[in-house]
């Protein structure tokens, strides 16, 4: 490998300079190409080295122009170049068998069964036997404190509804199991919702799939939109049931459960596993953090991971662009790796090589491209967070926030961009991400009021120096 120390200056500069632009948003505002116009990518010169295996040192720090943003650089890595091309890449459809496979995968042993229209679920006898039998159970206000706490008054008025429902249903009930063997094959919205309105123009298909595995009910679902403003297809998990059945497969997946570091690593390598036995696109996971469970008294772990394109990284951005929503999965897991939760959405698949020879920036360029690009960034950029709007965010501190970014990783991974003839085709170019943690800080008191674990954190685009924020 060839090692060189990247020189700090031409990134330092731009926050020295006494005549600086106005503060300005970084996000992208231009819109995409039209179908139809033309879109050349230029190529290499002969003889043009392209960016190339390196090391890179880099110790660096300065504020936005504002002053809202303190960047601080502590790189020190080895950061390979890979074969930086030019990718052509389409929607990888999501089928019936996808879904199929995905339960065989999560749950080898379980039976699934296809969801009624809500207006006219059939339950067993055995069913509504057990129902009657668990709200009973929770009728009495220590048991349901034990399961709600504070809320368990409050919670007490539904469940003595829907005993009352399922006392109901106790003369409808099937003497046999009523429900269907899933089919695995899309439907329209409409015909799980019963609501004529919902999708006028047919956009939404889905499989909506029941089980149960010991005290926990689970809903695996296949959708897919066809919608030009809206496009979008995903596989998903998630704990089912309704107030009670919903809450006790919470609890049992994970109250009381605090995983350790070697459980964190079991889960991450148990998602790992999941995603490549499914083989719905290609995908690395990223990390694997804890993060307090919403319903019950635990701690789950949180497992997020990237697409991979030929081997290439796709960092996944929250939001849509040309109508598609970015590439992405996310997933939950409890201290046993069992799964409780998992999101994949809008997989691709290779379609060719647009160039392999693409007119690529330097490393030395990139690094200067980020030094002028980040003195224009405010506090309202939300380096690394998923969070409400700056002003918000800010009455609920109830002072004026600054940002603190600490840069750690950079590597080459891939941007997406929509080619202009063709619909269903994306172009992927090379970008360099910078990855990191940024925390939000009270400008009177120092509080730190919203912190990040280490995430990407913005990146710049290797064609021509565009900065995206995450």
């Amino acid at each position: 490998m060839k090692r060189r120390t990247l020189l700090l200056l031409a990134l330092m500069l731009p926050a020295l300079c006494g005549c600086q632009a106005q503060p300005q948003s970084i996000y992208i505002t231009e819109p995409a190409p039209t179908y139809g116009e033309p879109l050349v990518f230029e190529t290499a010169l002969e003889g043009q080295t392209q960016p190339e295996d390196r090391q890179a040192a880099l110790e660096a720090s300065f504020q936005s122009a504002d002053g809202t943003v303190e960047f601080s650089f502590h790189i020190d890595q080895e950061l390979p170049a890979g074969d930086l091309r030019i990718l052509e890449a389409v929607p990888r459809p999501i089928t019936g068998e996808d879904a199929q496979k995905l339960a065989q995968v999560v749950f080898p042993d379980c039976t699934f069964y296809d969801q009624e229209p809500q207006s006219s679920k059939l339950y067993s006898k055995e069913e509504v036997e057990r129902n009657i039998a668990l709200y009973t159970k929770y009728s009495d206000l220590s048991a349901l404190t034990e399961l709600y706490g504070s809320s368990a008054r409050e919670q007490s008025i539904y469940v003595a509804h829907y005993r009352e429902f399922w006392e109901k249903q106790l003369k409808k009930a099937k003497k046999e199991n009523p429900h269907r063997l899933c089919d695995w094959e899309f439907k329209p919205d409409m015909y799980y919702y019963d609501i004529d309105q919902r999708d006028e123009n047919n956009y939404w298909t889905e499989i909506y799939a029941l089980t149960r595995k010991g005290d926990v009910e689970y809903l695996l679902s296949a959708n897919k939109s066809t919608n030009p403003k809206n496009r979008h297809q995903k596989l998903g998990i998630s704990v089912d049931g309704e107030l009670l059945t919903h809450q006790l497969g919470w609890y049992s997946l994970v109250n009381g459960d605090f995983p350790t570091p070697d459980q964190v690593d079991q889960a991450r390598e148990r998602a790992q596993n999941i995603l490549d036995e499914l083989d719905v696109g290609r995908w690395r996971v990223r990390n694997a953090q804890l993060r307090p469970s919403d319903l019950v008294d635990g701690m789950c772990i949180e497992v997020e991971a990237d697409m991979l394109l030929d081997g290439m990284l796709i960092p996944n951005r929250p939001g849509m662009e040309d109508g598609f929503a970015y590439s992405g999965v996310s997933m939950v897991l409890n201290s046993k790796a069992e799964l409780a939760y998992l999101d994949l959405w809008n997989p691709m698949e290779l379609k060719g090589t647009v160039t392999d020879r693409p007119n690529l920036l330097s490393l030395d360029e990139l690094f200067a491209q980020a030094g002028e690009r980040l003195t224009n960034a405010t506090a309202s950029d939300r380096f690394g967070h998923d969070m409400f709007p700056l002003h918000i965010e800010e009455e609920r501190a109830g002072e004026r926030l600054t940002c603190k970014v600490d840069v750690t990783k950079v590597e080459y991974t891939m941007a997406r961009m929509k080619a202009p003839d063709d619909a269903d085709t994306f172009y992927f170019y090379p970008e360099l991400t910078f990855s990191g943690t940024a925390g939000y800080y009270g400008s009177e008191t120092g509080t730190c009021h919203i912190t990040c674990e280490e995430a990407p954190l913005f990146s710049i685009s290797a064609l021509d120096g565009e900065l995206r924020v995450f």
